[in-house]
């Protein structure tokens, strides 16, 4: 399995990287991913509540989004 991309800046873009599947379970009750292949060629996703309707912030959604980005140097970076 290559997961080169994970690599990036080194702990910090992992650190973010698992920080941004935290908040997205946290707020959908489920992670983004269900299988390598779905993070290498699946958009992220936040139709994760079926039926039920909660809003989540379009902030919120682009914090997540960078969060997961699959370019690590493209994600936040932490201090």
């Amino acid at each position: 399995m290559n997961i080169g991309w994970w690599a990036g800046d080194g702990k910090s873009s992992l650190d973010v990287w698992g920080l941004g599947i935290l908040l997205y379970t946290l707020a959908c009750g489920q992670g983004p991913f269900k299988t390598t292949d779905e993070i290498l060629n699946t958009p992220l996703s936040f139709d994760c509540f079926g039926e039920k309707t909660i809003v989540i912030s379009a902030a919120f959604r682009t914090l997540i989004k960078s969060m997961l980005h699959k370019q690590a140097n493209q994600r936040p970076f932490i201090n």
